[in-house]
């Protein structure tokens, strides 16, 4: 039996896209691998980490939609998830301050450190975040 979801969130864009329920495979405009980390009460402060194949993941809630970025911050290495959000909306590093754009992983005013992204799908079932291939 197939299920509908309409909030893929990838690299910061909205997709429609069907899940296959049980196998973890979505099918139709994106083909993508995710696996479950969460459910929407997990978030605290509109937050969570994950650790997807051996990586940190920071799972944050901006306005109702949900973004992913990797937890190590490209300069030296903080947990940007124990970091606040900005005025901004960035993802701040409270090691030195480093910011970072949670929709889409990259350093303001033309910076070039970003960190990696991933790309959340939450529906009735939690938070589920891209299983990205080694």
């Amino acid at each position: 039996m197939r299920k509908h979801v309409t909030n893929l969130i990838q690299r910061g864009q909205t997709h429609n896209c069907i899940l296959n329920d049980g196998s973890g495979r979505v099918s139709g405009k994106v083909m993508a691998s995710f696996v479950r980390v969460c459910s929407k009460g997990n978030f605290v402060h509109n937050r969570y980490l994950a650790t997807v194949n051996g990586k940190q993941v920071a799972i944050f809630q901006i306005d109702g939609k949900y973004y992913g970025i990797s937890n190590v911050c490209a300069r030296i290495a903080g947990p940007i998830i124990h970091g606040d959000l900005d005025k901004h909306g960035y993802a701040v590093c409270p090691w030195h301050g480093y910011r970072y754009d949670p929709k889409t992983g990259k350093a303001p005013g033309g910076s070039p450190e970003r960190v990696e992204t991933f790309s959340i799908l939450h529906g009735a079932s939690g938070a589920q975040v891209i299983r990205k291939e080694a």
